[in-house]
């Protein structure tokens, strides 16, 4: 049977998905060199750097096997709870394109410093349902944005970290929330301060916050009450002191910040945007397991985590205490509410629709100021990266292959493939014995020959 890659390379040459499955190709072949090689291929020099790299495979593979579940979950939901009734086919293509999603990868590992990375055959394109997705999407804000942030920390800017609310909506006002909230933020950032006196120009008046750049991410999740509660995670890059006493009495709703000192602001913020821009499925399992924690945290537990989410703290005075999306007004804070919130899989029908409607296509996360149009991303250096195996899915868990460690023969029970491989070829050498009778025999043939010269 002719391979379906081969005859879409030939019938479409050009197009971008052909070079695609020309990749895929060239991967599988180098595999299939590997096999047919075994321990003669020039990669089995490499013997310890393969394993190493299958062990961090296995280690990756556990976050990747709890995405695919919560990505299978969702399809599974949409198809029982969100389709039934619906025409659109866009949103009946959602299941089949998340289902079908990374079942297949081929692991890469760079010799020289022994990272690995996975290239998969098919992804879902949708990061507000898929948990990949979204991983890949904080990955790329993190490339284009946490050097410059540490750039400016370092030229003595100060950057603040933050979490800024609005009053919760109900069910049908979602959109209208979430504009309002992105129209209060801008003309938060652009406040001039007060006491301009006549003559004097609005735009040459200093303004009231020393905001020089600022990065925001939406979220809107569903709270314990039904509401929809959204807030952005903020980072705000200032010229000078940032009284944010000033501006929770300007934004009126519950607003905390934390100062991000230089050497840290990377690391602060690869770990803060790592988990703003995560989808909401895969948030739902983690808010499931940080309830039954206690009401406070330490303050060296800053950095988020699945347990205790940067949306769901609230940092005053250096003290760090939850806060939950039913506490949106700033006189106050309200304590825990007994029930959780509903994971995406509990929602109705209407409150997903509602959701995806206001959500879909729209930014999560915007950027001003001097963080303003950081689209390019760095050059990556150039590498060498080997194809080892491939990553397949099996029913709730990838299983992992890599091709070379298979084809070492001997003892499987030896974890090391190098040594498993010293053993084997000792095994394929003869006994000694044999090694020294050889040597006789050829010493006396050696003195029959010199005999038979020797004769007139």
């Amino acid at each position: 049977m002719r391979d379906p890659l081969i005859t879409y390379i030939t019938s479409r040459p050009g197009s971008a998905l052909g070079d695609l499955a020309e990749a895929a190709l060239s991967r599988d072949g180098e595999l299939e060199e590997q096999c047919e090689r075994g321990t003669l291929h020039p990669l089995m020099h490499h013997a310890e750097e393969l394993v190493k790299a299958a062990d961090t495979i296995e280690h990756r593979l556990e976050g990747y096997d709890a995405r695919a579940n919560a990505r299978n979950q969702v399809a599974d939901y949409i198809d029982a709870v969100v389709l039934p009734g619906t025409y659109d086919p866009r949103l009946r293509r959602l299941p089949d394109k998340l289902r079908a999603a990374r079942k297949k990868a081929w692991s890469q590992v760079d010799l020289s410093t022994g990272e690995t990375r996975f290239i998969w055959d098919e992804k879902a394109g949708e990061p507000l349902l898929c948990p990949d997705d979204a991983r890949e999407e904080g990955m790329r804000l993190q490339r284009r944005l946490e050097g410059k942030l540490e750039e400016l920390a370092r030229a003595g800017l100060r950057v603040y970290y933050g979490v800024l609310t609005i009053d919760n909506a109900p069910l049908g006002h979602m959109a209208a929330r979430v504009e309002k909230l992105w129209r209060k933020f801008k003309r938060a950032l652009k406040a001039k301060a007060s006491g301009r006196p006549r003559g004097v120009s609005k735009k040459s008046w200093p303004k009231l916050f020393p905001i020089a750049g600022a990065i925001a991410t939406l979220e809107c999740p569903l709270s314990a009450s039904r509401t929809w509660h959204p807030h952005l995670n903020v980072i705000f890059v200032t010229r000078g002191f940032f009284d944010w006493s000033a501006w929770w009495q300007h934004w009126q709703c519950v607003s905390h910040f934390q100062e991000l000192k230089p050497g840290n602001v990377a690391a602060a913020f690869r770990e803060l945007i790592k988990y703003a821009v995560r989808a909401v499925p895969e948030k739902s399992a983690a808010k499931a397991g940080s309830h039954s924690t206690c009401n406070t945290v330490s303050q060296s537990s800053f950095a988020p985590s699945d347990s205790v989410p940067p949306a769901h703290f609230a940092i005053s005075s250096g003290t760090v205490m939850d806060f939950w999306p039913d506490s949106t007004k700033a006189s106050g804070r309200s304590s825990r509410p007994l029930s959780a919130p509903p994971a995406m899989i509990e929602w109705t029908r209407a409150e997903w629709l509602e959701w995806w409607a206001s959500m879909k296509g729209r930014r999560r996360t915007r950027t001003y100021g001097e963080l303003y149009g950081l689209n390019v991303e760095p050059e990556e250096e150039k590498r060498e990266w080997r194809t080892i195996g491939t990553v397949q899915w099996s029913r709730e868990r990838f299983v992992s292959r890599v091709v070379l460690l298979e084809c070492i023969p001997g003892d499987k029970s030896i974890r090391n493939p190098a040594e498993r491989y010293r053993r084997w070829l000792e095994k394929l050498e003869p006994p000694r014995e044999i090694w020294d009778g050889l040597a006789t025999i050829g010493e006396e043939a050696w003195r029959m020959i010199q005999m038979e010269q020797m004769q007139p």
